[in-house]
Order: C-alpha cells, then structure tokens, then sequence
C-alpha cells in the first residue's frame, strides 16, 4: 500500500467536499462515498463531485416522492417492516 497517494487522495476528497456536504440534507443518505464515482482519471475534483451529488440528491428526492406516494394509498405498507431484525 502506498500512504501517501492513500493521503493524497484523501487530501483530494476533502478540498472536494469542503463545506458542502456538512450542509446537506441529503447527507444521512449519501452514497457518493466511493471516489470511482467522483473522479476524473486519477484525480478526485470538486466538479465531478458536485455533478454525483446531484445526481444522488435527485435520486433520494424521486425515492422519498415515490415512498411519500406508496404511504398516502396505503398507510399501513411498511408497518411489516416493524419485526424486521437486521443481522
């Protein structure tokens, strides 16, 4: 393993990210963790971060309408998810 390109990198997700995603109200369900998804060749940048936040807040946004939908036709549609245990 070579730390310092393993630094390096994490140096670049952090300049990428800053102060954006403390803010965002998507962070709880966030899945733009992975750098394959945020980087142009070997460098993670904060545009290609920024266009995978996008995109990931639009998906979250679709599947909270879309669950929001499932809820208002029938209340009760995930009360089986109440015994569920996770192992």
């Amino acid at each position: 393993m070579n730390s310092a390109k393993v630094m390096a990198l994490l140096n670049q997700w952090n300049m990428a990210s800053h102060d954006q995603c403390r803010y965002c109200w998507c962070l709880p369900t966030c899945n733009v963790g992975c750098f394959a998804n945020v980087g142009e060749g070997e460098m993670v940048t904060p545009e290609a971060k920024l266009k995978a936040c996008a995109i990931n807040r639009s998906r979250t946004h679709d599947l909270l309408i879309e669950y929001c939908g499932v809820l208002e036709e029938n209340p009760k549609a995930f009360d089986y998810m109440a015994e569920m245990t996770l192992k």
